[in-house]
């Protein structure tokens, strides 16, 4: 099991990571711009961390809960984050009257990159705050590796009881590493570790956050 102090330094490279992948992308959008006419070549692994956009994966996840909600009367859409929806998914039924908010997140994976491969199948990272989290009424995290999802769905209860294992860092924000380990476990390696494999593509979940009465 890594150190608190492994997660920490790997918590501020990967916002630096963040920050940097930014300036790339704004600087390569100003590029092409000036050069039409120049070939960018992307390598393979780029191609795999970019392949798969959020709105993509949300579209997936629409995808996969509308089978069985909408039968129930319920729609699916993305949220428009400009009307103080926060950035996922709405799910309600027609006058509205039921309305839920689920978060919904995507990490790459990082298992090969901080060399915990002998560990974990994969390994994702996500942040997030008290004030972000009590937005939503569920949340779902996903990892990509290879462009293949796996999805972590929670509802208020599960986030509770997880964030009650956690700690914030100097800046108030939890960290999840969501991952697979080599016995086909799922967890949150940080914060000495939850085991998490009844929450993977737990999509009875969702069904039973739009259909508990507010």
């Amino acid at each position: 099991m890594k150190t608190d102090e492994y997660y920490e330094l790997l918590g501020r490279i990967n916002e630096l990571e963040n920050r940097l992948n930014g300036l790339e992308l704004n600087f390569g959008s100003n590029f092409k711009e000036a050069n039409d006419m120049t070939d960018i070549k992307i390598s393979k692994n780029d191609m795999k961390d970019i392949k798969i956009s959020k709105n993509e994966m949300i579209g997936h996840i629409k995808k996969i809960v509308s089978l069985d909600l909408e039968a129930k009367g319920f729609f699916i859409r993305k949220a428009i984050p400009k009307n103080g929806e926060g950035s996922g998914i709405i799910i309600e039924n027609e006058d509205k009257s039921n309305q839920k908010k689920i978060m919904v997140k995507k990490s790459k994976d990082y298992s090969v990159q901080y060399k915990i491969d002998d560990e974990f199948n994969f390994s994702g990272w996500f942040t997030s705050s008290d004030s972000e989290l009590r937005e939503y009424d569920g949340y779902i995290f996903t990892v990509y590796k290879d462009s293949v999802p796996t999805y972590f769905v929670f509802d208020k209860n599960d986030m509770n009881v997880i964030l009650k294992q956690k700690n914030q860092d100097s800046k108030g924000n939890y960290h999840f590493y969501l991952a697979e380990d080599k016995n086909n476990q799922y967890f949150d390696h940080r914060d000495g570790g939850l085991l998490l494999s009844g929450n993977v593509n737990a999509w009875e979940k969702i069904e039973g956050i739009v259909m508990k009465k507010s």
